[in-house]
């Protein structure tokens, strides 16, 4: 009786179960078909590079960048790219230690971030200690 007490106090006063908040290592990485790579931390921070132009990125500060997208799985994943609009999104949790990858998730928010992230260029703290990244990525998305 008295466990039975013990045991019924014990759970009354845990409340609802609660989600797993974002931890600063987790990230989701977006990869567009035209070859930008951009990952984005948990506490908003994040990077950008392109393929063609590998010993130039740049890395973001804290809070650049909104966290929602990191909470939620995409509510549309195809498992293979349907067309060449598709990005391909990759989710890591460090708390579960496992990640998730979307071969087509989707071009809306996807492209919101990228925009974003060259939008907020110069907030960006260089990985190469000069402007000679910051530029060089521009020219790149411009297309020139």
């Amino acid at each position: 009786m008295i466990r039975a007490l013990f045991l019924l106090v014990l759970f009354s006063c845990n409340g609802p179960g609660q989600s797993l908040p974002v931890d600063a290592l987790d990230y989701t990485e977006i990869e567009s078909p035209t070859g930008w790579r951009l990952r984005v931390y948990g506490d908003g921070g994040g990077s950008i590079s392109h393929e063609q132009l590998p010993t130039y990125h740049l890395h973001y500060p804290c809070q650049t960048f909104p966290a929602p997208h990191l909470r939620q799985r995409p509510k549309t994943c195809a498992s293979a790219p349907e067309s060449t609009a598709c990005n391909r999104a990759t989710y890591y949790s460090a708390l579960r230690d496992s990640s998730f990858s979307c071969a087509c998730a989707g071009a809306g928010w996807t492209n919101e971030l990228m925009v974003l992230a060259i939008d907020r260029m110069d907030e960006a703290v260089e990985a190469g200690g000069s402007e000679k990244s910051c530029r060089m990525l521009r020219r790149r998305w411009l297309g020139k």
